[in-house]
């Protein structure tokens, strides 16, 4: 074989691995533009999943507020004697008395006379939307 011919093997070789190598490159990425297109599709699935969930809390939220009548909040402070149930005071101490959701309509709790109780107002914004 001849120098010349040798040379031209070498660079046909080498171009040919310039090539494979350029088409390896080019599926390489192809396959991360799918990985990130399917990544970026998931996160649009989670957010709107949290953004189903949130409409669907604030929807329980609103509806349990709306449940809390007079005549249910008579009933639960009648059943308390009209006393606070943590601390004891009555409207006859100066107390302002509130009817609180023990588990908390932020955390689940449902407006249902089992999960009410009187409350001062002292007790009641001291205790907030934590659960006992």
């Amino acid at each position: 074989m001849s120098a010349g011919m040798a040379v031209f093997l070498y660079i046909a070789v080498v171009a040919l691995l310039v090539v494979l190598r350029i088409a390896s490159l080019r599926r390489q990425r192809e396959r991360d533009e799918r990985r990130m297109a399917a990544w970026a599709d998931q996160e649009r699935r989670y957010a709107q999943d949290r953004d189903r969930q949130e409409e669907h809390h604030l929807a329980f939220v609103a509806e349990q507020r709306r449940l809390m009548s007079d005549s249910l909040r008579y009933d639960v402070m009648r059943r308390d004697g009209f006393r606070c149930q943590i601390c004891g005071a009555t409207a006859k101490d100066g107390a302002k008395l509130h009817v609180d959701h023990i588990r908390p309509v932020s955390k689940g709790g449902r407006t249902e006379i089992s999960n009410l109780r009187t409350l001062c107002e002292r007790c009641n914004l001291g205790k907030g939307a934590k659960l006992e």
